[in-house]
């Protein structure tokens, strides 16, 4: 019978693998008991539905390249890159269809269809994010974001009661 000559680990080492393995359990007991740092991932990839939380909102959404921007009616900041929150809609919200309907349609106050980039009026249902320091969307640059469950309503033109308003 063979023998195997002893294997002699560095004391380094020997130091560093109960320090590893420590950190290891802390990591699976955090994810366990459910500490979040930022959204959880149903949140994130918008999988809640209309209901808890859930409430109307109205105002301007704006969408070009690395950008999905929706303000509030009577926000003083206009919709644009790191303005608002970051929009994000359910497959099933008729949010997404809309939106390019109504961007192929020529608008009644300009001379061709509306281009990508240029604010439209909606109101829907959905939930909104709390706070983050660390941000949503593009680059992290947005404090919250909004998840649409449901499209009401979407236009050319501002929010109602404001100059440029749609009709209504």
């Amino acid at each position: 019978m063979t023998t195997q000559p002893d294997v002699q680990v560095p004391a380094r080492r020997r130091r560093a693998v109960p320090i590893v393995a420590a950190v290891l359990v802390a990591i699976g007991v955090l994810l366990v008991i459910g500490v979040r740092v930022g959204p959880t991932l149903a949140a994130a990839v918008g999988t809640g539905k209309a209901g808890s939380g859930s409430r109307i909102f109205a105002g301007l959404y704006l969408s070009r390249w690395e950008v999905s921007s929706f303000v509030p009616c009577g926000s003083a900041q206009p919709p644009g890159y790191a303005n608002g929150w970051w929009l994000e809609s359910e497959p099933d919200s008729g949010f997404s269809a809309a939106y390019r309907r109504l961007i192929a349609t020529p608008l009644p106050s300009s001379v061709g269809p509306a281009l990508p980039g240029e604010a439209v009026y909606v109101r829907f249902e959905g939930t909104v994010s709390g706070e983050s320091a660390t941000g949503y969307g593009h680059l992290n640059g947005y404090r919250r974001y909004v998840t649409v469950h449901r499209l009401l309503e979407m236009s050319a033109g501002g929010c109602p009661g404001a100059h440029g308003a749609p009709p209504s």
